[in-house]
């Protein structure tokens, strides 16, 4: 066995040859018939990982949206209910039922739940901004819906293009305020131009989103008996397609990123 003061030179030319205490233990596995790990090696499974990771956000994404178009309408077409659980169910159904146009504030909530689970999103300002600019995608595209009808004198609430617009409107926000909170690399120039073409998906979702209402009538009865299928699929629709659109927007952007990076 070596003496204490050769165990310590041994330690310190380690450190030194391997750069620090990392270093000195990367030698002594080495001593002891480990497998040796680089800094750079360990950098690039991490990276690796984190981009599978990444790429389930293609699958949860869009179901997130379909379980928020479904929670939205079930809470706005579900009775109250009786008994000591009244109260939370009035709650819920008037955060949900009654705050929730189109179901944004909860689309919103699921968003932001992904983009924390899957693109780091970890500041409480930029998740708030998330949710509350759902909510404002969705008024804003109502009123330009009303403002082209007006201005336009469609005269016809289920003119397509008004859809359109809607859809168009709705999917720009969102999409600007997503990549904003969690893909600030982009300049501002091209995450306008890139939200101002991934809109044209929104847009046509919302269309057929109104055109699919006699495919989804059955379910839609089940979820709300109340209110016309149309609108039904029309949310169902949406949100599932452009919590998709998202993601894929997202992804690219940060695998974007990563490749960027390994050219540095």
């Amino acid at each position: 066995m070596l003496p204490m003061s050769s165990w310590e030179t041994h330690e310190d030319e380690s450190a030194r040859a391997g750069g620090g205490a990392r270093g000195a233990f990367r030698v002594k596995g080495a001593h002891l018939g480990l497998p040796m790990i680089s800094d750079m090696q360990r950098n690039t499974l991490a990276k690796s990982i984190r981009e599978s990771w990444r790429l389930w956000s293609l699958i949860v994404f869009p179901l997130a949206g379909f379980v928020s178009a479904s929670l939205s309408v079930w809470v706005r077409g579900a009775a109250l209910g009786r008994g000591i659980l009244r109260g939370l169910w009035l709650l819920l159904w008037t955060v949900l039922g009654r705050w929730n146009p189109l179901g944004s504030l909860t689309l919103g909530l699921v968003l932001a739940g992904c983009l924390w689970l899957f693109f780091g999103l970890r500041s409480p300002g930029k998740t708030l901004a998330i949710i509350l600019g759902s909510v404002a995608a969705a008024v804003l595209s109502l009123l330009a819906a009303v403002f082209v009808d007006i201005k336009f004198g469609i005269g016809n609430p289920q003119d397509l293009r008004l859809y359109f617009i809607g859809g168009y409107v709705g999917t720009f926000l969102l999409s600007l305020t997503a990549s904003w909170a969690v893909a600030q690399e982009i300049s501002l120039l091209r995450r306008i131009a890139q939200s101002l073409c991934w809109a044209i998906g929104g847009g046509t979702l919302a269309v057929a989103g109104n055109m699919a209402g006699s495919q989804f009538r059955d379910f839609c009865l089940r979820l709300d008996p109340k209110d016309p299928a149309y609108d039904t699929s029309l949310l169902l629709v949406w949100h599932t397609g452009v919590t998709f659109l998202l993601g894929v927007q997202l992804w690219l952007a940060r695998k974007r990123r990563s490749g960027c990076n390994r050219d540095r």
